[in-house]
């Protein structure tokens, strides 16, 4: 009776999308799990900020999802207008075409679809992993359906090993500790970062390279995990220090704004971060080249369950796709 009643409700909305999808089955596929799910509820949110608090998923994921949805539909969905999102005619049409179906087969997954038997995951995060790349991870987990223990610690090697023999959890940190029993997979995450210099150190609209030689580099949050060997070659290649004196002391932002207006140290900030501070970029130099490399743990005599290979391999779409 379950199988006959989905396959209903997938007939009656994939019917009203063949006409303006090529794919047709597999855009479907695609709006049952997630793409719907995001529609609807940006639909009934009319703003993107509110949806991502709605939906527990960063700005980013969500309006890829838009953009690709609008694709595949050729239709425009949404007008953008002042942090407002505007439904197009077609999008009503959607929205009163599927909004019953969407209700039914809300409550037809939590009565007896596969999120009500997922089991619960436990992920543990090295403390020092990126808090941007954590919420990519935990909101595309939450989107698909699977239900978390999310935790965050101090990581070591002996630790890993504990973990794996006793838990069955996975383990993802910036930093490789090779346990090839329980490494999974390691996943780059693209980007780069931005070296801001003090404004008075600059010449003629270029970096002043005898004053930078001994200022203190230091690192804002995410920043320390990326390539070391890359940075230390910007800075011989580009400024012509050879030695630079970074400080990975865990300070708060407002202190180390405060001492690069100060003239007092430079500092590194993953483009992402300068992005999602709405910083200026006037006096500071683009590193790039420089990836952040995800290390997934997880034990080899558990890995053959289902729940948790599907998680693995969600986390590292959702990571080579992402950018820092």
């Amino acid at each position: 009776m379950q199988k006959k009643v989905t396959a209903i409700l997938f007939l009656h909305i994939k019917t009203f999308f063949q006409d303006y999808s090529e794919k047709k089955g597999d855009i479907m596929d695609f709006l049952i799990n997630k793409k719907l799910k995001i529609f609807i509820t940006l639909m009934e949110t009319g703003s993107f900020s509110i949806a991502t608090s709605v939906l527990y998923i960063t700005r980013t994921p969500l309006s890829r999802v838009i953009s690709g949805l609008e694709r595949e539909l050729k239709q425009r969905l949404f007008i953008r207008k002042n942090g407002t999102l505007i439904p197009t005619e077609f999008a009503q049409t959607i929205y009163r075409k599927v909004k019953s179906h969407y209700i039914f087969l809300h409550a037809l997954e939590q009565e007896i679809g596969p999120t009500g038997k997922t089991k619960q995951l436990e992920i543990i995060f090295d403390e020092i992993y990126p808090e941007s790349l954590k919420n990519l991870i935990i909101s595309a987990l939450t989107i698909s359906g699977q239900k978390t223990n999310i935790m965050g610690r101090a990581v070591n090697s002996q630790i890993i090993e504990e973990l794996c023999q006793t838990n069955n959890c996975i383990v993802i940190s910036a930093r490789n500790y090779f346990h090839r029993e329980s490494l999974v997979c390691r996943t780059s995450v693209e980007g780069g970062v931005m070296l801001f210099i003090p404004k008075k150190f600059f010449l003629c609209g270029k970096p002043d390279i005898n004053r930078l030689a001994g200022t203190p580099v230091l690192f804002h949050e995410g920043a320390k995990n990326f390539n070391l060997d890359t940075i230390y070659h910007f800075f011989e290649q580009t400024l012509g220090i050879t030695n630079p004196a970074f400080s990975f002391d865990n300070v708060d932002l407002f202190s180390s704004l405060y001492r690069l207006q100060q003239g007092l140290a430079m500092l590194l900030i993953p483009v992402r971060v300068c992005r999602a501070l709405g910083l200026s970029t006037d006096h500071a130099l683009h590193i790039k080249g420089v990836a952040l490399c995800t290390s997934l743990y997880y034990p080899t005599k558990k890995r053959e369950t289902p729940d948790y290979r599907k998680a693995i391999k969600l986390i590292q779409q959702e990571l080579k796709q992402s950018t820092f």
